[in-house]
């Protein structure tokens, strides 16, 4: 099976972006990361109502005793809410200045050869053969498969490069690695 992928910005994007919510690195991280906030948020609010209660027994509370409960409950779920599209964010900055800088972190036009034994990739810059071994997960969304073969490395092909293809590159896919998608 031979398929001629075109990435753009948006492809790659998404490609960062399923990297950190669905592979099992970007999940661990982002696991870490929630953790931690937790902790912090949650020695804060350890300590603002140690405040609150001191305050009550003491019989000075006051209005402005309640702002900072107030800010740090609407800017933790903000911050929940909107995790994701701010992880989005800021790849596409990133990948705005690196387009700026002339240096693409992916190549546009790739031909990529599927066969029993191994898939090969053609770019104008490289070759690049890989075993089917080497694919540690497949992840999916609704536009995109991504084989992963490493850390932050994986490949990205459109699902509307696919043509005739579409029905049966997964099911293929999936009988040379022995992998399940992830979604």
């Amino acid at each position: 099976m031979r398929i001629v992928t075109q990435i753009n910005d948006e492809d790659y994007i998404a490609f960062n972006n399923a990297y950190q919510f669905k592979s099992e690195e970007g999940r661990k991280r982002f696991t870490l990361y929630m953790v931690l906030f937790s902790i912090m948020l949650g020695m804060s609010v350890l300590i603002i109502l140690t405040d609150l209660l001191n305050g009550m027994l003491n019989g000075k509370l006051h209005l402005s005793d309640y702002i900072v409960p107030i800010f740090i409950t609407v800017y933790c779920i903000y911050f929940l809410v909107a995790i994701k599209s701010r992880v989005r964010k800021k790849i596409r900055k990133r990948v705005e200045k690196y387009r700026q800088e002339g240096t693409l972190l992916y190549d546009p036009e790739a031909t990529i050869d599927f066969t029993d034994e191994m898939i090969m990739e053609y770019t104008p810059k490289s070759t690049t053969r890989r075993e089917w071994s080497e694919i540690k997960s497949i992840i999916a969304d609704d536009e995109h498969y991504y084989l992963m073969h490493g850390p932050m490395q994986g490949m990205i092909i459109p699902i509307r490069c696919l043509g005739a293809e579409t029905n049966t590159f997964l099911p293929y896919v999936q009988q040379r690695t022995g992998l399940g998608v992830i979604k």
